[in-house]
């Protein structure tokens, strides 16, 4: 030991003892997140210095709510623009844009059933095995009608056909209804036979009920 320095050995001693490396010693450290590379920044004032900043998300990280909710809005402002020069009231604007909502709901479902067909199932609440061929042509089958269904919901929507368009709603109920029975008798979970089905079904009531007031 000289100069207050204490050499420790890493290995057995031999011919040479070696002494710490420099990378095992230690010594002072700056870490600095999200610097403004543009802009001048004071050190010593830690308030200057910004906490990490989620990435701006890309298209490709959008929530599927984000489409549906886009789309329905739109229509929102399209009806409302409709209602406000007296053609359609209030009540059959809001069925209308129910109506979209769920639309365009079922057809990105339909599509997420072709594109990630197990993930989809198991959102449904009954999963499948992921080898399984069949289970993966019968999936296929699903994704068809469901982008099909919203489409009949969209081109009567569309057309202005308040009535029609509240008959079909109120058929097409006992499609969500039955699949949350489906649901239940395979022992999958209530939140989905509940929430995903018969909430979908409540909803589709309430569209069908405003459009027709």
């Amino acid at each position: 030991m000289g100069d207050r320095v204490l050499a420790l050995p890493l290995a057995a001693p031999g011919e040479r003892a070696p002494v710490a490396l420099a990378f095992l010693q230690a010594g002072p450290a700056l870490h600095v997140h999200c610097l403004d590379a543009l802009g001048a920044i004071d050190l010593a004032d830690a308030i200057e210095i910004g906490s990490i900043e989620p990435a701006i998300r890309d298209l490709g990280h959008m929530s599927p709510a984000a489409p549906i909710f886009l789309v329905s809005l739109a229509l929102l402002a399209h009806t409302g623009a409709e209602q406000s020069e007296g053609n359609r009231p209030i009540t059959t604007t809001i069925g209308y844009a129910i109506a979209g909502f769920i639309g365009v709901g079922i057809i990105l479902i339909g599509l997420r059933f072709f594109l990630q067909p197990v993930a989809a199932a198991t959102a449904f609440g009954v999963p499948v095995h992921t080898g399984d061929a069949g289970d993966g042509a019968y999936l296929s089958v699903k994704a068809v009608r469901d982008v099909a269904s919203g489409l009949f919901i969209w081109i009567l929507l569309l057309a202005g056909q308040a009535h029609l368009l509240a008959a079909v709603m109120l058929a097409a109920t006992i499609i969500p209804v039955i699949d949350g029975v489906i649901v239940l008798r395979h022992h999958g979970p209530k939140s989905a036979a509940y929430g995903y089905h018969w909430g979908t079904a409540a909803l589709a009531v309430v569209s069908a009920v405003l459009l027709l007031v």
